[in-house]
């Protein structure tokens, strides 16, 4: 039994590490493996290609494609604007929207051509209405917006030539204003003082025959003066002022136009003045009606 209990003393138990001791060699290996993979140099991640300035190219590949469509953004919001503007057909609107899209120097395109086409009629339309109106600053108006416009040129070149009527119309009006305005400033009473001559003067006669010619009426009526002095006796729209002041020389009929210069042919301003003062007034408005009615006329006295 000796013997055996010595055999059993010889064998090795092994020994437990203490918790300590686990702690301090696992933080040892800890730091070792840290060193070595601290000394060991890490690969390093690719850098991006640069441009000559040193800028990244990817990214300056990025800003410019960001442009682009930024670009590109702005042209389909001109087309969009004028496309909508075309089909509102507002003048003022449509006006804009070109000028806008040929200030940016986009091409041209059907729709810039239709836009324009739109844009033409437009003005025409707007001439025209001007030119029914007879109204001198709305007919300054329009042509004045006329020859601004982007499309200026094709209203120049318009078959129609709608503008160059309605510049012919202003011009005639410019002159209308004129010769008015001194039979505008006649006072009641001066168309009164000539209804009141029971038996005129011939040359006051041939005045106020001519002056009324032109107004539309008939000369077979206009020989006798008692009818005469009831026209000079209406009120109102059937005024003589009034009519006038609204007088379309197109309307006149070359025949009585030629009639009332027979009639002023045997006065002379001067005589007719020294007569009556209201009947010289109509004497000069006649007379330049006459004289701007004819080929080679436009002269005023």
């Amino acid at each position: 039994m000796g013997c055996g209990g010595s055999k059993n003393n010889d064998q090795t138990v092994p020994v437990k590490e203490t918790k300590k001791e686990q702690t301090t060699k696992g933080k040892k290996g800890t730091k070792k493996e840290q060193t070595t993979t601290k000394g060991k140099e890490r690969p390093r991640p690719k850098s991006a290609p640069q441009d000559r300035k040193g800028r990244d190219k990817s990214k300056s590949l990025e800003d410019s494609a960001g442009e682009s469509n930024k670009k590109l953004s702005k042209e389909e919001q001109l087309r969009q604007e004028l496309v909508a503007a075309t089909e509102s057909r507002d003048l003022a609107r449509l006006e804009k929207a070109i000028s806008d899209y040929e200030r940016n120097q986009l091409p041209n395109s059907a729709d810039l051509a239709r836009a324009r086409r739109v844009l033409v009629s437009l003005h025409e339309q707007a001439l025209q209405a001007a030119i029914q109106e007879q109204k001198l600053d709305a007919l300054e108006a329009a042509i004045d917006a006329a020859n601004e416009s982007p499309v200026s040129p094709e209203l120049h070149d318009d078959p129609g030539e709608t503008l160059q009527e309605a510049e012919e119309l202003r011009s005639l009006l410019r002159r209308l204003r004129l010769y008015v305005h001194k039979v505008l400033a006649l006072k009641p009473m001066t168309v009164s003082e000539i209804h009141s001559y029971k038996r005129p003067r011939p040359l006051v006669h041939s005045v106020m025959k001519a002056t009324y010619l032109l107004l539309g009426e008939r000369e077979r009526q206009l020989g006798e003066w008692e009818y005469i002095q009831s026209l000079l006796r209406r009120q109102g729209r059937g005024s003589i002022i009034r009519r006038i002041q609204e007088f379309d020389p197109r309307t006149m009929k070359k025949a009585k136009v030629h009639r009332a210069e027979d009639h002023l042919k045997v006065c002379s301003k001067d005589k007719v003045r020294q007569t009556s003062a209201g009947a010289g007034t109509f004497y000069v408005w006649s007379y330049n009606i006459i004289k701007d009615g004819k080929p080679g006329g436009k002269k005023k006295t």
